[in-house]
């Protein structure tokens, strides 16, 4: 293994949902010189692993939405480029498509890759909550210190996934989408408008934080919510936090470790 950053790609098959039919996502991870890749499965993982700040982006959950998929096309070309130079300070994981399963619905040549033509549950609703879980594992190991506590509640959360046992395809892919990215710091998940002009969606309490990127994509709205419904991907890695926040407020010091955005990249005419 070369000290020098470069890509690291994890491919994960997902369980067979038909005789002679297989699916893969494909994790590409960019690490600091040095550093080892992030395998959510590694039992060995310390505290201290949690401590880091992790980006993770995603396109194509809806998959007929495909401008996000061109987009990371060409961002992994650029972080090849930085990493080349050793450019890369903080890991990041891009995935151009998230969503294997929807990539193959096309149906009499028409391509379907916003709802489950197994269940017909949208891609981008009913992802996991473990807050519950978490809130329980962690209520006698938070300490007076933030950082250590986004640390145990990062773990809590991974572990807590990791516990699930589902019997479909589709949620045994949400599940390993969610173990990277909900102990992430960033979380961007691309998707595209039919018309529209480019705007994100955002916890409330991860603004003013995002604004940033709202001003580097130009993006003209911004819709803020504590919750809108549903439990899509990225209301699922943030609202966790604003909760624990809320619980433990008068105990414990807990931030808004991880700031989710949904971006819409403008209407599929664009």
């Amino acid at each position: 293994m070369s000290l020098a950053s470069f890509r690291h790609t994890t491919v994960f098959h997902l369980p067979q949902f038909g005789i002679g039919s297989s699916q893969k996502v494909l994790f590409h991870e960019y690490v600091p010189q040095g550093s080892r890749p992030f395998n959510p499965d590694d039992e060995s993982l310390s505290l201290d692993d949690f401590r880091k700040e992790r980006a993770y982006i995603q396109a194509s959950l809806h998959c007929d939405e495909l401008p996000g998929m061109l987009v990371t096309h060409h961002l992994l070309k650029l972080l090849d480029e930085c990493a080349s130079k050793n450019g890369i300070l903080k890991p990041i994981t891009v995935l151009p498509f998230a969503n294997p399963i929807g990539l193959q619905q096309i149906v009499m040549g028409s391509h379907l890759g916003r709802f489950s033509m197994s269940t017909g549950v949208n891609f981008n609703r009913d992802w996991i909550d473990v807050t519950s879980a978490v809130a329980k594992s962690v209520a006698d190991r938070l300490t007076a210190d933030e950082d250590t506590n986004v640390a145990i509640i990062r773990r809590s959360i991974l572990e807590e996934t990791t516990k699930l046992k589902f019997n479909t395809v589709e949620k045994v892919l949400k599940r390993e989408l969610f173990k990277r990215a909900a102990i992430s710091s960033i979380v961007l998940d691309l998707h595209c408008d039919t018309d529209a002009i480019m705007h994100t969606y955002t916890h409330d309490r991860s603004w003013p934080e995002m604004q940033d990127l709202a001003v580097h994509l130009q993006s003209e709205c911004n819709l803020l919510a504590p919750e809108s419904g549903g439990n899509p991907f990225d209301e699922a890695c943030s609202c966790p936090w604003a909760t624990l926040m809320d619980k433990f407020e008068d105990r414990y010091p807990i931030k808004m470790a991880c700031q989710s955005v949904t971006i819409e990249l403008r209407g599929e005419s664009d």
